[in-house]
């Protein structure tokens, strides 16, 4: 399962569908660009936020492209929108939805975690294999990790569903399922559906279409640069977050593509630069002083 999903190294997609939480219910389109071979990834929701993520940052385009928030790799991405990278799609609680910490946002990780699990029950029901694993529980996990999953070992080992249960109850309870559809595009087995539901703690259900565009070709880096999401010809503010402390610390402006033969627009971002305003108040004073002398001068 997991070989067969490294197979999946770019693309790009398009994803509709819907998110419940909480009893409201929001329906959503995504864009989602993504190059493994980069650690590149890019989530924008259409008519709202961006999430870009490089070798070097993770970055926040705000919905309003006015500003732009810059993230260290080693923080939480306490963004609107949480990335995720679509390799692990199906292990995922709450995919794509904002929440203070996420774990496991890239595949590379997740499949060493699952690679820590021990076999404790298996059958095969025609080209499907359902098995259960337990994985060594942790300081902070809240239950035993308990897992079943289903695999289609006819459609590239693909994971059709995926459970998590709560394995310290007789007999275990389900905290959250999700389910998964798929399609192939040359010998790459891609996600086309993608349904979820957690019942317990904070009620989330999802279901998703996910409509290939690319797989596995060459993706431009121009497709993460910052540039590309302000709007022509305007500017951004360029926020970090220092560590250990969260103070938002301007780093200066980001400029949007002028568009050929037309001036520059003025930014939307306006700085009152106080030393500028000091000297040419002081000039015009001194200028206002002059006149007066010369005046008085003039009189007598």
């Amino acid at each position: 399962m997991i070989d067969g999903r490294l197979t999946l190294v770019s693309g790009r997609c398009t994803i509709r569908g819907s998110m419940t939480r909480l009893q409201e219910k929001q329906d959503i389109t995504y864009h989602l660009v993504f190059d493994a071979s980069r650690s590149s990834l890019l989530l924008r929701k259409e008519d709202g936020p961006v999430f870009v993520r490089t070798r070097e940052f993770q970055y926040c385009v705000s919905a309003d492209r006015s500003s732009v928030k810059r993230i260290p790799l080693s923080r939480p991405a306490q963004t609107p929108i949480v990335p995720f990278d679509i390799r692990g799609l199906g292990i995922l609680a709450y995919p794509s939805i904002s929440v203070l910490e996420v774990e496991f946002l890239d595949f590379e990780n997740l499949a060493d975690y699952l690679l820590t699990s021990k076999i404790v029950g298996y059958q095969k029901d025609g080209n499907v294999a359902k098995l259960t694993v337990r994985i060594p529980k942790r300081p902070k996990d809240h239950v035993s990790p308990l897992y079943r999953l289903w695999i289609d070992t006819k459609r590239g080992h693909s994971l059709v569903r995926f459970e998590q249960l709560d394995g310290d109850v007789k007999p275990p309870t389900v905290l959250w399922w999700s389910e998964l559809d798929w399609k192939e595009h040359g010998r790459v087995w891609v996600p086309a559906g993608f349904r979820q539901s957690v019942p317990h703690a904070t009620p989330f259900s999802a279901s998703w279409t996910i409509e290939w565009e690319q797989v596995n070709e060459s993706v431009s880096a121009e497709d993460f640069a910052l540039e590309k999401f302000v709007p022509a010809g305007k500017a951004a503010l360029l926020y970090t977050v220092e560590k250990p402390s969260n103070n938002v610390v301007a780093l200066g402006k980001i400029d949007g593509p002028v568009p050929a033969g037309s001036e520059h627009v003025v930014p939307r971002t306006v700085y009152f630069n106080w030393a500028k305003a000091m000297y040419v108040t002081g000039i015009a004073l001194i200028i206002i002083a002059c006149l007066i002398v010369m005046r008085r001068r003039w009189h007598r």
